[in-house]
């Protein structure tokens, strides 16, 4: 369990066995290393974060390229070795509107008070800066990301994915972040898709 603020509440396992945080508590709400050594994670040490990406789709669907990424994995025997993969990805930059001084964050009407001086929920400033997204670069990457921008992109580029992501509309906002690649002022995030998951998926 972790404490929000008001209440522990339990971790969720979906994609991790040691537990990450659950989807009900808005991720960008926190600064980004707020639960940094406070929850493990499993493997690469990328936490598990759910972040609605949507109100900043059209600068996504504006930066989005097909690219070539180099990235280092390790043999059974314990060497490294490069692999060339594609990768779709965008970015986006987080700030207040201006004349603004923050970013609300839309949250049920029963939740409790948020992390903030005033107890509402918003964009903590750790998040402010440049987001960099990236997804799988395959087709059903491409599909993932656009449904995750709600309407950001053509309809016909979207259709074939709609009815299957109305059914699982909470999966849209499941990330990792990449710890390896951020820093300061631009974070990276990676999409997590069903078939990362651990627990076998409810019937609907």
């Amino acid at each position: 369990m972790v404490w929000d603020g008001s209440y522990l509440i339990d971790l969720d396992y979906t994609y991790s066995r040691v537990g990450d945080l659950p989807k009900y508590l808005p991720t960008l709400a926190f600064p980004p290393s707020y639960f940094h050594r406070v929850i493990r994670t499993m493997g690469t040490g990328n936490p598990i974060v759910h972040i609605d990406i949507a109100p900043w789709g059209d600068q996504i669907e504006s930066n989005l390229q097909l690219l070539q990424d180099r990235m280092k994995t390790e043999t059974p025997q314990g060497g490294q070795h490069t692999v060339v993969r594609w990768v779709h990805r965008s970015s986006c930059i987080v700030k207040p509107l201006h004349g603004t001084k923050s970013i609300r964050i839309p949250v049920p009407s029963t939740a409790g008070p948020g992390p903030s001086p005033s107890g509402a929920w918003v964009v903590d400033p750790g998040w402010y800066g440049r987001i960099v997204v990236e997804s799988e670069g395959t087709n059903e990457g491409l599909a993932d990301l656009q449904a995750r921008c709600k309407g950001a992109f053509p309809p016909r580029a979207t259709g074939a994915m709609q009815a299957f992501d109305k059914r699982k509309e909470d999966r849209k906002t499941v990330f990792r972040l990449l710890r390896e690649r951020s820093r300061p002022g631009e974070l990276w995030l990676r999409t997590v898709r069903e078939k990362e998951r651990l627990m076998p998926p409810t019937s609907s």
